[in-house]
């Protein structure tokens, strides 16, 4: 959709963000519909980096309906949009480490 573009860029690596809804955090997209059935389905809302891989926090919420989809997207989007930075030591860490694994193994 076209409102990522006003995500706010990774905090970790400045890399460009993108909005998901998913069964859960860990999974594929579910796709908007206008109809889930009587059950719905479970849906979690948050963004990823595409650079890295960072992810911000997921909003989870039933859904029965399109308008349930774009509230948690929009939700998720939320929560990235007020994240901060404060655990950028620990991202920065293992980035060292992991160059340090790699000139090991060769």
């Amino acid at each position: 959709m076209a409102d990522d573009q006003y995500l706010s860029p990774c905090p970790f690596c400045q890399g460009p963000p993108k909005a998901w809804v998913c069964e859960s955090p860990f999974s594929g997209p579910i796709p908007r519909k206008d109809d889930y059935g009587d059950e719905g389905a479970m849906a979690y809302g948050f963004v990823s980096c595409h650079e890295c891989g960072s992810q911000g926090p997921a909003y989870g919420e039933w859904i029965h309906d399109s308008q349930d989809w774009d509230a948690v997207r929009k939700e998720g989007m939320r929560l990235w949009q007020e994240r901060n930075s404060r655990h950028i030591s620990l991202f920065v860490a293992n980035i060292e480490l992991n160059k340090e694994e790699c000139a090991d193994a060769t």
